[in-house]
């Protein structure tokens, strides 16, 4: 009684449920659609990953490779450009050893100066582990930094550089470097004057059954020997 009370007044038409829709079916349009609705952040994001990878794929196969790498051990930091310029001088002397084209000198400026330098310690550290390691066979420094080049260790018992028997004028008493003092091309260059007036050149032995590393050892006296007797290779 009570549910004829409160259907009083519907229809039997009004009581039926709605029919189901008719499924329409699928299209690649609407396929498409749908994947998208439901999907799209996760699409857009692995876009942007793709992306990245795709650009950092590219700028590491087209980076410049240098042909030569050397650590400026300096008292005071050096210009960027005057670093540059540098590096371009000792390319005239060098030669093509990866077979780019292009004759590359890269120098790392380690400045382990005054206190005034917040970055002193840390670049204390690089040099003592480019030394350790043998990443870098070329050393260019000023002469009050030789002893870390040379007397490393306990007991400064630890020697890092190698004899030189260059054909030049310079070459320091103990023959681990050889000093630019006096150097036609560093006395005559309005940029070169600007670096220390005494800078030495030494060459961290090769690391021990590493053909590489042996190669980059050679190739790197001969460009120091053409550079200390002023023979530059390249015009």
């Amino acid at each position: 009684m009570a549910r004829e009370r409160y259907l009083r007044g519907i229809s039997e038409e009004e009581l039926r449920p709605d029919p189901k829709p008719i499924e329409q079916p699928w299209t690649p349009k609407s396929w498409l659609e749908n994947f998208w609705y439901h999907h799209k952040v996760g699409i857009l994001i692995g876009g942007f990953t793709l992306i990245a990878l795709v650009i950092l794929i590219v700028q590491t196969a087209t980076r410049e490779r240098p042909d030569y790498t050397a650590v400026l051990v300096t008292e005071n930091a050096l210009l960027s450009e005057e670093v540059a310029y540098l590096e371009q001088v000792l390319a005239q002397y060098g030669e093509d050893v990866n077979g780019d084209g292009e004759i590359v000198v890269q120098i790392n400026n380690l400045f382990l100066g005054g206190k005034q330098y917040a970055n002193q310690d840390a670049n204390a550290q690089s040099l003592q582990m480019q030394l350790i390691t043998g990443d870098t066979l070329l050393y260019l420094y000023e002469p009050a930094y030789e002893e870390r080049l040379t007397a490393v260790g306990r007991d400064n018992a630890h020697c890092f550089l190698t004899e030189l028997s260059l054909s030049a004028k310079g070459m320091c008493d103990n023959k681990l470097s050889w000093n630019w003092a006096g150097h036609t091309r560093r006395e005559q260059d309005v940029i070169l004057v600007n670096f220390p007036k005494e800078l030495c050149f030494g060459v961290r032995y090769a690391v021990p059954d590493d053909e590489k590393s042996a190669q980059e050892y050679a190739q790197i006296i001969k460009l120091l020997e053409a550079f200390a007797t002023e023979q530059p290779t390249a015009q």
